[in-house]
């Protein structure tokens, strides 16, 4: 719902100044990103970079006054009083590659071409079962006979090592004098497979504010269940470096970004994430540089 009045409240804005097209006739998609291109225009706030039709536009969280609080609540800190290590907390949320067609026969092969650096799936080829997922996933999957069955998309005791979050804080652990990754939530009802797993590998944390991520001269932006569709956009007034993971989704203004200009880019499985923060620190300048620009 807030999506549809942002929206009507912008496209009322646009025509008021003359910056629609009489008449013009178009669909506001509720999807959190589309990946099928459509026989009509279509404003969506994320599209698969494969889907040219999608016309992205700002999600709602960005149309009204909740990204002015955010930036609000970004204390200004001094770069050299910045800790040179890289932060990040976020909720359990999660999107693997999987080989089922869901819905349309362009997916997912036509994503798999776009997914750079495939999600670790030939290390992780065994599917999930119904016991590691709510019953309501399982009856779903058994009720409809085109979607997902191996159940390999969505993070569970079988496939827990492919979330990019997961893999985030298992890096946080192997190096902690240059990342400090902990989850701050994860659903219970969803993830109940996976939740003791999370606290007995000191996974979870406090929910941290903007202003506590403020601290850190490097700053995470990685994908969930989708796109990381609001932080981004506070973190590049944060003062700090933005690293960002790169993947098929493309949310509004990121395409706008020039990689090592505005941000770090990193591989989709993380892997070079290590050593693009020796690099950052051994570049000081530079990335404060990258840091104002953003």
């Amino acid at each position: 719902e807030g999506q549809f009045k942002a929206m009507s409240r912008a496209t009322r804005i646009l025509a008021a100044n003359g910056l629609l097209p009489d008449g013009l006739e178009f669909f506001v998609s509720p999807q959190l990103y589309d990946f099928v291109d459509m026989p009509a225009p279509v404003f969506t706030k994320a599209r698969a970079a494969f889907a040219r039709g999608p016309v992205r536009v700002p999600s709602y969280e960005l149309l009204g006054p909740w990204i002015d609080r955010a930036r609000r609540d970004l204390l200004h800190v001094e770069w050299h009083d910045k800790a040179p290590k890289l932060f990040w907390r976020g909720g359990m949320r999660s999107f693997n590659a999987c080989p089922c067609s869901v819905d349309k026969l362009i997916w997912p092969p036509r994503w798999q071409a776009f997914n750079f650096s495939r999600m670790l799936s030939q290390r992780h080829v065994v599917p999930g079962t119904c016991p590691d997922l709510p019953p309501t996933v399982c009856h779903e999957a058994d009720a409809k006979p085109h979607s997902c069955r191996c159940h390999r998309h969505i993070t569970n005791a079988t496939t827990f090592e492919w979330s990019n979050r997961v893999r985030l804080c298992a890096l946080s652990a192997m190096y902690p004098d240059l990342i400090d990754a902990r989850l701050s939530y994860v659903p219970e009802e969803t993830y109940a497979s996976i939740s003791q797993e999370c606290r007995d590998r000191e996974y979870l944390a406090e929910f941290s504010r903007p202003a506590d991520h403020a601290q850190f001269r490097y700053l995470m932006s990685t994908d969930g269940s989708t796109i990381d569709d609001t932080r981004v956009y506070w973190m590049l007034s944060s003062g700090s470096v933005v690293f960002k993971q790169i993947t098929p989704l493309l949310p509004y203004g990121v395409p706008g970004l020039r990689p090592w200009e505005h941000f770090v880019p990193v591989r989709e499985d993380l892997a070079d994430l290590p050593a693009k923060l020796r690099w950052a620190r051994r570049h000081d300048a530079a990335c404060r540089r990258m840091a104002q620009r953003a």
